[in-house]
């Protein structure tokens, strides 16, 4: 497959984020956000790929901060931001600089640590990932972090509510394990999902519409989905046993995401390989300078999963 956009950013990007309202009908709605380092956020036509608008973190200082997490809001109108131990918001409808910026850990309190890496929501509440191996679940309406959870071995790099809201799925980066918590016993894990993580880059996983399916790629090429209805929540071993599992490519399979009406599934592959220096898995920094990249396998395939 040939691509129908590219866009260039002036770094490597840490993240990007569809509009939830996207529909082909409306011009309006066919964007995507990018973050990069030390550059604003950008707002691109999904279509032509212009630049659209910039949203900047702006410090005390005046400068510009690196946002190494995107996300819009479920209705659109609004942006969040990670950086550092700060969560920034715009109105995407304003671009410029920040509405407000909020710490999310203040010296001699209790708080969430580290580079704020992702973002889910849901009703009133939203939970924000860190790579201080933590998630903090914060009221959206003032902001006020309602809890941590503390169980990931490496930095959070992806989030994910269930429809209802009920559950929390959670992934780390060259961390085995995809947590599935309980959020009406908050802190209780109700599940593990295993998966081969080696790599300090993000690895998606990701829901089907209605919840019941759970995908997500493997280090060494795989995809794995569980059926979330067929676990035995009632039995005292955590670790749930995959539905499938199938070869899907010759690399690090990052990326994937279910078709939202369709009985089909969408993977990435590609991993990041250093010469160089070699980034922590406990390390606060999102990227190392002096890597040489090196890509083997680097492409998207669509799969059928219907009959």
């Amino acid at each position: 497959m040939n691509p129908s956009v590219t866009v260039k950013e002036g770094g490597t990007i840490y993240d990007y984020a569809w509009n939830p309202l996207m529909d082909r009908e409306d011009a309006c709605t066919c964007t995507f956000l990018t973050s990069a380092q030390l550059t604003p956020i950008h707002l691109w036509d999904s279509v032509v790929g212009e630049l659209k608008s910039s949203y900047k973190i702006v410090n005390q200082m005046d400068e510009i901060d690196t946002a190494y997490s995107v996300a819009f809001t479920p209705d659109g109108s609004f942006i969040f931001a990670g950086s550092t131990k700060q969560i920034s918001i715009f109105d995407a409808a304003q671009p410029g600089k920040q509405l407000e910026s909020f710490k999310t850990h203040k010296k001699r309190q209790a708080g969430q640590i580290g580079i704020i890496s992702c973002f889910d929501f849901f009703n009133q509440t939203f939970a924000a990932g860190s790579y201080s191996k933590t998630i903090g679940i914060y009221d959206q309406r003032n902001n006020k972090q309602t809890m941590i959870l503390d169980g990931h071995s490496g930095g959070v790099t992806h989030i994910k509510y269930s429809p209802d809201g009920n559950l929390l799925y959670s992934g780390a980066r060259k961390d085995n394990e995809l947590l599935v918590w309980d959020m009406r016993t908050p802190g209780s894990i109700l599940a593990v999902l295993q998966r081969n993580v080696q790599t300090n880059q993000r690895m998606y996983f990701d829901l089907d519409p209605s919840g019941r399916y759970v995908a997500t790629g493997h280090y060494d090429g795989s995809v794995a989905l569980w059926d979330m209805n067929s676990l035995d929540y009632s039995s005292t071993e955590q670790i749930s046993q995959s539905l499938l599992n199938f070869n899907a490519h010759h690399d690090c399979v990052n990326g994937i995401s279910f078709h939202p009406t369709l009985a089909m599934l969408a993977t990435t592959s590609g991993k990041r390989s250093s010469t160089g220096s070699v980034l922590s898995s406990s390390s606060d920094s999102n990227h190392s300078d002096d890597e040489d990249l090196v890509v083997s396998d680097n492409s998207v395939k669509l799969w059928w999963l219907g009959e």
